[in-house]
């Protein structure tokens, strides 16, 4: 795969640059939700995954939207912040530093306008300042509904 190149991840309908930190996982025997992909450097996982619109969940008011989704995805204290993404994209982060005892929980919804995308991983502290974090974003921006 050129450096360049676009990763099609056809389970959720979206592509990415992977460059070469990011490495599709295979399926797995088990029914899980969306796919895996792995930070070749820490050994971390991040699955993305569509999640369908909805009343509470709706990419049109999304703001308000992703607040809601973000606020009660995980438990302790977290820190919400929105974004762009060139292309028209939208936005946003939850960050839970008390979500699972020596991790750090990082999760991604992200929207066109008409589709929702969610990412999500957990790492040490040192693992998300070592490149993870820098990685993840570069991957997410990269991405591109099909």
């Amino acid at each position: 795969m050129r450096l360049d190149e676009r990763l099609a991840l056809t389970d959720v309908g979206v592509s990415v640059v992977p460059l070469h930190v990011w490495r599709l996982m295979p399926a797995l025997p088990m029914p899980v939700f969306g796919v895996y992909l792995l930070h070749v450097a820490s050994g971390v996982q991040l699955n993305v995954r569509t999640l369908p619109a909805q009343a509470a969940l709706s990419a049109d008011a999304f703001a308000a939207a992703s607040m809601r989704y973000l606020d009660g995805g995980w438990p302790g204290p977290r820190r919400i912040t929105t974004f762009a993404i060139d292309g028209g994209l939208r936005g946003a982060v939850g960050v839970y530093d008390d979500a699972m005892p020596g991790a750090i929980v990082r999760e991604w919804l992200i929207t066109d306008g008409t589709r929702l995308l969610n990412a999500a991983a957990y790492a040490t502290a040192r693992q998300w300042e070592d490149r993870l974090l820098d990685d993840a974003e570069a991957l997410l921006r990269s991405l591109r509904f099909e």
